[in-house]
């Protein structure tokens, strides 16, 4: 049994399309006088070539230079994180997300020039002293409703004295004095 021979090469021709030089390739035991431009005949190949990277997977490389892989969507990614999520996200998701920038910016522009952040510090102080305010109006009126209940206990006191007395001016006039303060009209 006879052990087919390697392939032959002919000499480093470049290639029409991408102009690289290229190796033609042709079936053991052709028998030809095939040269290229330099005058170059056939060799026995031993091991390939290697070849170097073309421009575009080199583009490639350098563009997905100091990405990571992000694939937690609940935890905010890094910048190398969230680069390797842009550059795998469709057309679509990279419009919407261009669009959200842009809509941030812009509202971030307004913020900032409208001072939006001064703005919500000082509305934040109006309402702690709002409330402060407010407890202290709520505390006083409880002192007020607490008197009110003092007097009316204490004209209630007198009104039952004095209808024990006999003296209806007395208990009349108290009686007045009640109604104004259940009311707050007076007579």
């Amino acid at each position: 049994m006879t052990q087919p021979r390697p392939a032959e090469h002919c000499g480093h021709q470049p290639d029409p399309v991408i102009g690289r030089p290229t190796e033609c390739v042709l079936r053991p035991g052709h028998s030809g006088s095939h040269a290229d431009h330099t005058g170059m005949r056939w060799w026995l190949a031993t091991q390939p070539a290697p070849q170097e990277p073309t421009a575009a997977e080199a583009a490639l490389a350098t563009l997905h230079q100091g990405e990571e892989p992000h694939t937690d969507e609940c935890t905010v990614p890094t910048p190398g994180q969230w680069i390797w999520s842009w550059n795998r996200a469709t057309p679509h998701q990279r419009l919407e997300a261009a669009a959200q920038f842009l809509h941030n910016a812009t509202a971030a522009e307004a913020c900032f020039f409208g001072a939006h952040t001064h703005q919500i510090e000082r509305l934040q102080q109006r309402v702690t002293d709002t409330e402060a305010l407010h407890t202290q109006a709520t505390a006083d009126f409880g002192r007020v409703v607490d008197r009110l209940d003092a007097a009316r206990a204490v004209a209630h006191e007198w009104h039952a004295y004095f209808g024990e007395q006999g003296d209806a001016p007395a208990a009349h006039a108290l009686a007045l004095v009640l109604s104004a303060l259940a009311t707050g009209e007076t007579p």
